[in-house]
């Protein structure tokens, strides 16, 4: 049987999982700020 590695519960269990904090620490938010701008006016203004 194959293991899988846990994407949307990798976090559980971690002292203050439920934080900003530790899901930015954890490698949440990898996009540039200035990437999602350029996604998010395309989006918008298509």
């Amino acid at each position: 049987m194959a293991t899988f590695e846990p994407v949307l519960t990798r976090n559980w269990g971690l002292p203050d999982s439920h934080t900003l904090r530790v899901y930015e620490s954890r490698g949440g938010y990898q996009a540039a700020p200035s990437h999602c701008v350029r996604v998010l006016r395309a989006d918008f203004l298509a």
